[in-house]
């Protein structure tokens, strides 16, 4: 069964209209796919979301949301309003340039999961906070899904501990070849001693990339601990 949120549709086809009108274009202000994102992620995360499973679903809150003309204008006005935030604080670090992806869509495709993890002091049990994480493939870091993902993955105080990756899918010849890919997982932190976990994960290629993050699609890594460089075995650990 596939869950659709229908108002995803409707907020991108009005961000589109209006970075695409001649106001906007003339105003001089980024009009990336990035800014654009950016813009629906605020609009959508301050609207109800309105799923669907079937066709007969999509039809009647089509014809409701034509019926509703309050509804139109309330999204409008926070497009405008997101527009107006983003184009003053653009994220810093990004190019802000239309990605060019390496893969076409319709080729045969590796697609990897979201490869989520969590770290921790082995001294004392606490989540790591601010260390850099990286994971490589092959002895080289792995490229991201695109610049919303990085890597190497900063630990933020929000969620201590915790860090994700989404690597940038892998073109083949066909779909249905089988390959395993061998990853390792580093920490760059003078603080701690040298530390390297390795896994492999097995992928199935598809017929074509995948376009958009599937939550449920994620590779759990087991608990990982580092100790700090002064940290001796035989001294007592700290409750």
């Amino acid at each position: 069964m596939k869950i659709h949120n229908q108002m995803e549709d409707l907020v991108l086809s009005i961000v589109d209209e209006m970075y695409d009108s001649k106001d906007v274009q003339e105003q001089e202000i980024c009009t990336c796919s990035q800014c654009r994102l950016d813009v629906a992620c605020f609009v959508l995360n301050r609207i109800s979301p309105e799923y669907v499973i079937s066709s007969r679903g999509v039809a009647h809150l089509r014809s409701d949301y034509h019926n509703s003309v309050q509804k139109s204008a309330d999204v409008v006005q926070l497009v405008k309003k997101g527009l107006e935030i983003v184009s003053r604080k653009k994220r810093p670090g990004f190019t802000h340039d239309d990605h060019l992806e390496n893969v076409k869509p319709d080729s045969a495709t590796f697609n990897f999961p979201v490869i989520s993890g969590r770290f921790f002091n082995g001294q004392n049990f606490i989540p790591l906070l601010n260390q850099k994480i990286i994971l490589y493939l092959d002895g080289k870091e792995v490229k991201m899904y695109d610049q919303n993902w990085q890597n190497p993955y900063t630990i933020v105080s929000t969620i201590p501990g915790n860090f994700m990756f989404w690597p940038e899918s892998i073109s083949t010849e066909k779909a249905g070849e089988k390959k395993r890919f061998s990853f390792r997982i580093g920490i760059d932190d003078p603080d701690y001693s040298e530390f390297s976990y390795r896994f492999d994960l097995e992928i199935t290629s598809d017929s074509r990339k995948v376009n958009s993050l599937q939550v449920n699609n994620t590779y759990n890594l087991k608990d990982l601990y580092i100790f700090k460089n002064d940290f001796e075995e035989n001294e007592e650990l700290e409750p």
